[in-house]
């Protein structure tokens, strides 16, 4: 997670192997549409596609979907936002 401007702005999120390398997006654990598996328009990688990530927020599909909508509730602090990803996670795998 980046949390450059945490919490003007949803923090950025990556998924790493354990060498910190990106993971491919045929990586991903398939089934939902959290673990997106097209590339973003704005950054060329794959990403997590959730409110409360930086990337969700800025697709074209959610721009009027704002973090302002999300960032005073507590699923949407850090922790819950790691929570629901490691949820999503763990469902698909």
């Amino acid at each position: 997670m980046n949390c450059t401007d945490w919490d003007e702005l949803p923090p950025s999120i990556e998924i790493l192997d354990v060498e910190s390398v990106l993971l491919d997006a045929n990586r991903f654990p398939r089934g939902n549409n959290v673990f997106n598996q097209s590339l973003h328009p704005i950054t060329n990688k794959p990403f997590i596609c959730s409110p409360g990530s930086l990337e969700y927020h800025q697709h074209t599909s959610h721009i009027t979907d704002l973090w302002e909508n999300y960032k005073s509730k507590s699923e949407y602090d850090l922790g819950g936002i790691l929570t629901q990803i490691w949820n999503a996670w763990r469902v698909t795998t």
